[in-house]
Formats: structure tokens, sequence, C-alpha cells
């Protein structure tokens, strides 16, 4: 049993737990401004108006593979008056943001997501680099005693839009960030490690130490870059094919500048770990090992 003085997030990164491969899923992301109590499930539980929180169920399951977040900056970073919603689209060859100001959530109502998604908003179009950091300590006492330190650096940052938000995914990663509209994943961020991951958000880059993967790729495909990527240094990759070889063996070719990289992977699941301060859980997870890199060049 672990001590109550432990932290899941310490413990994890004490055991060098891959990152890599652990990054949530998701097409489509509804940021919306909320500035008040942040609950364990704050998206399902809050005291936003009753028809505001309709409206968020309905276009979470009106569009495939969608997922609500709500955000927050410190109250001194906050307009007094008005409040944003982001739709971020983060597919592997479209990926755009969007931002919608109002003074009162019932100016939502009328704005259909699907509408936004198809494009039929262009001037809701934003060019921001959103860095969100989750800070949800209700969720997790890591996202809290670790996120918010790290929020505060990126909150220093040019060129980056930084918020805090409701449950990311992989607390025991804390400090864990997302940064849209690219929809990569961070982990084990500290203060010290934020100016270097803000100037891979600025040129559109990616800081691979701290990298858990891209959104719109599985966890098998994002180990699977993050292995290439570390291993030949490209920066630019697409993903040709994933094939599944056996219950544990998985083959995934991907294009760069240099040619095809074809990166076959072991997957096997843990024993159960501790995945949860707060609610002191234990849960098997996913293991990615690298097993060969063939590079045909072009």
């Amino acid at each position: 049993m672990i001590s109550d003085s432990s932290f899941c997030s310490e413990l994890t990164r004490d055991d060098g737990t891959m990152l890599a491969g652990t990054a949530a899923q998701a097409d489509v992301w509804i940021l919306l401004e909320y500035r008040g109590a942040w609950r364990a499930n704050a998206v399902d539980d809050n005291d936003l108006p009753q028809a505001t929180q309709a409206w968020l169920r309905d276009q979470t399951t009106q569009n495939a593979n969608s997922r609500a977040v709500l955000i927050r900056r410190a109250p001194q970073r906050s307009s007094i008056e008005e409040h944003r919603c982001y739709i971020a689209i983060t597919r592997e060859n479209d990926q755009r943001l969007y931002c919608m100001t109002f003074t009162e959530y019932a100016a939502l109502h009328s704005l259909a997501v699907a509408d936004v998604v198809a494009g039929s908003q262009p001037d809701l179009i934003s060019d921001e680099n959103l860095v969100l950091v989750c800070t949800n300590g209700k969720r997790d006492r890591c996202c809290a005693v670790f996120g918010r330190p790290v929020y505060e650096a990126f909150s220093s940052e040019a060129g980056v839009s930084a918020w805090q938000s409701t449950h990311l995914g992989g607390h025991r990663y804390a400090a864990v960030a997302a940064v849209f509209p690219a929809g990569i994943y961070y982990g084990y961020l500290n203060p010290e490690t934020v100016s270097a991951v803000a100037e891979t958000v600025r040129n559109q880059s990616i800081h691979l130490p701290t990298y858990r993967g891209r959104v719109f790729y599985s966890g098998m495909v994002s180990a699977g870059e993050y292995f290439l990527r570390q291993a030949t240094g490209v920066s630019e990759v697409a993903v040709i094919s994933a094939e599944t070889l056996s219950d544990d063996q998985h083959l995934i070719t991907f294009e760069s500048a240099n040619g095809r990289h074809t990166v076959r992977l072991a997957a096997t699941m843990s024993e159960p770990v501790f995945v949860g301060c707060t609610a002191n859980k234990y849960k098997p997870q996913p293991v990615y090992s690298l097993r060969q890199i063939v590079h045909v060049q072009k």
C-alpha cells in the first residue's frame, strides 16, 4: 500500500515510466471558460446554467470523438467582462482553432460545433497557441500541486496562451499539459522545463523529453513515433500504416523527408500500478518497447 504522503506522479517519474503513448485521443475539443468551483468531475458536475450544461452535453454527443474541458485563467489574467469558448479540431491533416467570446453563456446556445468543424465559421478562427495545464486538484492532488506552478510559468511566456484546465488524463504524469490546435500532450513538466516546451510551441515542433503523444494517434502509434524521433531525429512524420502482427507485436510505417521508416513495437500490460492519489487507484497500464526500426531512403 502506498503512503498517504506519496504523490502518484513522483512515484511514476521515479520508476522511469515512459510518457510516450499516454495522450488522450479526440478529434474535436470544446474548451469552455468557467470560473466557478471545479469539482472532481467538473465537466458534468458544475454550476453552469442548466441550458449551458445541456448545450455542452449535446455538442459532445452530436460530434463524434469529441471531448469537453473547462478552462480558466488566474483572476488577475482574466477579462472581467468577457469569457471564451474555444473549438479545436485536432486531426492528423487538419488542425484548426476557433474562438468565440461572450459575456453571457446564453450566447453559446446557438453555436453548432458541427458547423465550426465543417468550416462555416471562418470569422471565429484563431491563431493562438493554447497551452492547457491541468490544475484540477479535486480530481487528483498531483494536478494542483505540480500543475499550478507550471501554469504560472507558461503564463510568462510570449507567444503562448496559457490556461488552467480540468482533467486532461494521466495525473500520474503531472504536471500535464496539452497544446492546441497541434494536439500535443506533455507530462512530467516543471517550471524549469517550461521555457524549452514553450519554444517548441512557438516554432511548431515537439519537446521530445516530455512528449506523451498526439491526440490523433493511438497509444501504439504515438509510442512508435516517439521511438522513431528519438532514434533518428526526424522532425516531420506522417503515418502510412499501422499493423498488428500478433497479440503483442505491432508494425507502424511512417514517412518523413528522409524516406520510409518501419517501427516494430512490443506492447504489453503492466501489473497494477498506482495511477491516482485522491482515489488511491491501481490499474494495469500499457508498456511499449522498441524491437526494430528499418529505414528505406527515398
